[in-house]
């Protein structure tokens, strides 16, 4: 008696121990990327009811820990003292990991009641330890991806039900909740729009058509604004190629989809910034060998779709070919290719290597232990800012973008030296990428403006010389973003080398508005506050204020 009850509760157990054994790690990572200011700048007020403004509400309350803390502390007058603490990563990633893990039990329950238990249980354990998934899980900011497969796989666990009950008030309320599900997929992560052909497949054509419905309005909706003002930035960048459908779009897809397929299936290198396609031109719409391959791939398995009819084999192909289709690429107003993008097809190609490898457990062991091998030494990415992207340039040395970022990186740190390095290489990797040029020239700018505010005006002079050179290059490059902000930019750097009085006469201003401020605020004080601090600042101002006039008369400058 008590071993029935034990053992339909042991695949589950079995998921949630392999869950966390392979993602304990996650709970001494940090933010990274857009964490922190999706997530650390947030000040946990509604700022609206749309999905994405409630959501972030809703997290910020389960795992705020925004400063200042709830801790108090005892000072030695008795007095409590709040200790201000910024938010706590450990339960952002543990949220991530525990709706990952209800995921995965969801997937369990689904694909046990269409195959064999043991089949399901393999599949889903190769799923959980597949390097796909790390930046959908230890990525705080990937949430959508794992809450997508929750409601996908509630949906898929209710349908079945709704089926099975012939009562018409069951049949009401699971229509209505299946409804619910649909619009907190699709929101969740879109390509969970494509969640009506796995219906349509399995046979439940009533909720195919109503989840098709669903798709089409909503994704008209996310047309209208989040493509509609991502398309304009694209323009705005001067990246406007890849937003357009066109029928040379057939040739982008079905290269992505072999790409796709193949990082899938062999994720060798992992990241944000894959150098494939990163950079839109014509070589990526053109017929070449890897088109020829992509078009070989997806035929080859609408081939064996078709000619090899078994259940668990059509709905791998079918589960990776119908998620991946959103990704392919036909609009680009994202990212060209990168992992969480393929969370919810991995699941289709785990299923197809665990119905070829479930009675060869030894092949299936060496297939999932080198995929958890590869998630473990991806883990560490998440640690922190600075490490997640050494990471990517530790997956892709040959990419600009990401050596360009992590100069960034290094910048916020005030490691100014280590950024510069960073921006140069990736200037020697791609001469015709604009913006470590930019970056470079950014920080000279930024030299020059702090030497003319400390009086240096003969250094800041010299520091716009040296910047120059650099906003050119930018300017020259092929790829350039913001060619008409950057040419008036480059005009403003010229006049201000060529001809400085503009720039000194401002300064000069600068400097005796400061004095007056800061002589009326002396007189505004009260008799007991100490004006010893404002005094010295304006004195401060004056002995700057007469080294910039010495300046200016040396060079025969006249103030305008």
């Amino acid at each position: 008696m008590m071993l029935g009850l034990i053992n339909p509760i042991l695949p589950y157990l079995a998921i949630t121990i392999s869950v966390w054994i392979t993602y304990i790690y996650t709970l001494k990572c940090g933010f990274v990327s857009d964490d922190l200011a999706g997530i650390t700048e947030y000040d946990g007020k509604l700022q609206g009811y749309e999905y994405g403004m409630l959501s972030r509400w809703i997290r910020y309350h389960l795992c705020g820990g925004n400063f200042p803390s709830k801790k108090k502390f005892k000072q030695q007058d008795g007095t409590d003292f709040v200790i201000p603490q910024g938010k706590i990563p450990i339960w952002h990633h543990f949220l991530s990991v525990s709706i990952f893990n209800i995921g995965c039990l969801l997937l369990y329950l689904f694909l046990a009641k269409q195959f064999d238990p043991k089949l399901a249980l393999l599949t889903v354990i190769l799923f959980i330890v597949h390097p796909i998934c790390t930046q959908s899980v230890a990525w705080i900011s990937g949430l959508g991806y794992p809450l997508s497969l929750v409601w996908a796989g509630a949906i898929l666990n209710l349908i079945p039900w709704v089926y099975d009950s012939p009562s018409m008030p069951i049949l009401i309320l699971g229509t209505l909740g299946f409804c619910l599900l649909q619009f907190l997929a699709i929101h969740a992560q879109f390509a969970t729009m494509m969640l009506w052909v796995i219906l349509l497949f399995l046979g439940y054509w009533h909720f195919a058509i109503l989840g098709a419905l669903i798709s089409v309005v909503m994704g008209f909706d996310i047309i209208k604004q989040t493509i509609g003002i991502r398309r304009d930035e694209f323009i705005k960048q001067n990246m406007a190629k890849s937003i357009y459908v066109k029928p040379r779009k057939i040739v982008v897809a079905l290269k992505t989809f072999l790409y796709y397929l193949a990082h899938t299936l062999v994720p060798s290198k992992m990241g944000l910034y894959h150098t494939w396609g990163f950079h839109y031109d014509n070589d990526v719409e053109r017929k070449d060998w890897y088109f020829g391959l992509g078009f070989l791939a997806f035929f080859g398995l609408v081939v064996i779709y078709f000619l090899y009819p078994v259940k668990e084999v059509q709905l791998s192909i079918l589960w990776f070919s119908s998620f991946v289709f959103i990704f392919l690429n036909w609009i680009t107003i994202q990212q060209f290719v990168t992992e969480r993008y393929v969370f919810l097809p991995t699941i289709g190609i785990c299923l197809l290597i665990s119905y070829f490898t479930q009675n060869h457990l030894i092949v299936y062991a060496l297939i999932a232990g080198i995929y958890l091998c590869r998630t473990w030494m991806m883990l560490p990415t998440y640690d922190n800012e600075l490490r997640f992207y050494q990471s990517n340039v530790w997956n892709f040395i040959d990419s600009e973008v990401a050596y360009g970022n992590l100069g960034v990186t290094y910048l916020r740190l005030g490691q100014v030296g280590s950024a510069l390095d960073s921006w140069h290489q990736a200037t020697r990797i791609n001469p015709d990428y604009d913006v470590p040029y930019y970056n470079i020239f950014s920080n000279f700018r930024s030299t020059a403006d702090m030497a003319l505010k400390n009086g240096d005006y003969q250094g800041a002079i010299n520091t716009y010389h040296q910047a120059l050179p650099y906003l050119q290059k930018t300017l020259n490059c092929k790829i350039c973003h913001f060619h008409e902000m950057w040419k008036k930019e480059h005009l403003d750097i010229i006049e201000k080398i060529q001809n400085p009085v503009k720039m000194l006469t401002a300064e000069r201003e600068r400097l005796v508005i400061l004095q007056s401020d800061l002589t009326a605020r002396i007189v505004a004080m009260k008799v007991e506050e100490d004006v010893r601090p404002v005094q010295s600042s304006i004195d401060d101002a004056k002995r700057q204020f007469d080294r910039l006039e010495a300046f200016m008369k040396s060079n025969g400058i006249t103030p305008t």
